[in-house]
């Protein structure tokens, strides 16, 4: 799932190219509009990813991105995931 800003032909072609299928709402300028009812369904569930993004946000060193090594940034990003994970199991 994807913005209106990644809607460009292009895109769409290297994302079926790789096996996956895209859920992108037409942009403002584009003339065929016979293809929303296609993504309509799917993209309501687009908050789920950007209420994620939110939980991640909480955690300054994630969002600001102190780490130079990957391998410490994904340790970070996997510690934020059990914490918002307990978090929510505990509520």
């Amino acid at each position: 799932m994807a913005d209106r800003a990644y809607d460009s032909d292009s895109f769409r072609k290297w994302l079926r190219n790789n096996g996956v299928r895209p859920c992108i709402p037409l942009g403002k300028n584009r003339k065929d509009k016979g293809r929303r009812k296609t993504w309509e369904q799917e993209y309501k569930e687009r908050w789920h990813v950007e209420r994620t993004f939110a939980w991640l946000g909480n955690y300054r060193r994630l969002l600001v991105r102190y780490e130079r090594s990957l391998v410490v940034y994904e340790g970070f990003f996997t510690i934020a995931c059990i914490m918002i994970c307990l978090g929510r199991l505990l509520k």
